[in-house]
């Protein structure tokens, strides 16, 4: 069994931020953490919207920034669904 954790990364292209999200097949797209599966949400379209673009600019909080919090799937399904959704 694998150990949950979570990460959050910046995509290079942050006008596909949500593309990228709506393109994974594994993780669960929500807000929420503490589960099982692995969950996924873009950081400045979700829990940091209503700070506005120059105060989320101000935290280093880039539109294309992506939280993911990884559950119990296999590495290499989710690190192939990462893959896919990149391409």
């Amino acid at each position: 069994m694998n150990s949950p954790l979570g990460f959050t990364f910046e995509l290079k292209n942050a006008n596909d931020c949500l593309g990228f999200i709506n393109r994974l097949r594994l993780p669960v797209k929500a807000t929420g953490i503490g589960d099982t599966r692995s969950l996924v949400i873009p950081v400045a379209h979700t829990i940091f919207w209503e700070a506005g673009a120059k105060v989320r600019a101000d935290m280093g909080i880039a539109d294309g920034m992506v939280r993911l919090s990884v559950g119990l799937e296999e590495v290499e399904d989710l690190c192939a669904d990462l893959d896919q959704a990149l391409q």
